[in-house]
């Protein structure tokens, strides 16, 4: 099961919860701000099915270094992320916390590869 389902559908409907939270605080409707949230997460992993192959290949053929950061900077909007639902949904001062830390950390991320990707 090379190319499992799950999370994709896991991708769709956080950026459907995402999308009902933006909905929430801007009184919108959140059934429309969650479909429309979900279908461009849809699309977005629709395309990126398509550069799979693609994305493998480069991701094999550059040294692990070089990556280190653009991994950093992910894990750090996944946490921030999270942290603006937490702050819609449960906890206004945890949500603000865990969003200053992942904003923190994609700032790291970012730095951590501008050195490795300028450096001799």
């Amino acid at each position: 099961m090379k190319n499992s389902i799950i999370p994709r559908i896991l991708i769709i409907s956080v950026a459907a919860l995402f999308g009902a939270s933006i909905g929430k605080v801007a009184d919108f409707d959140q059934r429309y701000s969650a479909a429309f949230g979900g279908i461009i997460a849809a699309i977005a992993v629709g395309i990126g099915a398509l550069l799979n192959t693609k994305t493998k290949e480069l991701e094999n053929t550059t040294p692990p270094k070089k990556l280190l950061g653009l991994r950093i900077g992910v894990i750090g909007f996944c946490v921030a992320a999270s942290g603006c639902i937490v702050a819609v949904y449960t906890s206004q001062s945890a949500g603000f916390i865990l969003a200053a830390t992942g904003i923190g950390t994609g700032f790291v991320g970012m730095g951590i590869h501008f050195v490795n990707m300028f450096r001799k």
